[in-house]
């Protein structure tokens, strides 16, 4: 999932660091995760070429298999993202409509600026 890029205001952090996270959780038919993955690959020509080399994620929940999050971490400014916003909706709505027989609901899917990382530990 690529999400809904809002033109966003750069702040300090995101023009030094340029980190941006895109969660999308999702709760699956039971027993779907082989076919959502599948729909989920089918969207993929539609991604931006800027966002191609980016890694996506699919983690699924420890207690229930049927919870995943899909998320990726981009190093694009906001104002490159928001620049590439049509595109990312277009690829996202491939994507979503795909998806759509496999998935029972979906929570936030929005770009959050990283505005703080804490380090656990030494």
């Amino acid at each position: 999932m690529l999400g809904r890029c809002a033109a966003l205001p750069d702040s300090e952090h995101a023009r030094s660091h340029n980190d941006a996270l895109h969660p999308h959780p999702s709760r699956l038919k039971p027993g779907s995760f082989k076919q959502f993955r599948a729909a989920w690959g089918r969207g993929r020509d539609a991604v931006p070429k800027a966002l191609r080399r980016e890694r996506v994620y699919h983690a699924r929940s420890i207690q229930d298999e049927n919870e995943i999050v899909s998320f990726h971490l981009t190093k694009l400014s906001l104002s490159e993202l928001a620049h590439l916003r049509s595109e990312i909706s277009a690829a996202e709505e491939q994507q979503e409509t795909a998806m759509a027989e496999f998935v029972e609901w979906t929570g936030v899917s929005d770009v959050f600026e990283i505005i703080e990382e804490i380090r656990l530990g030494g």
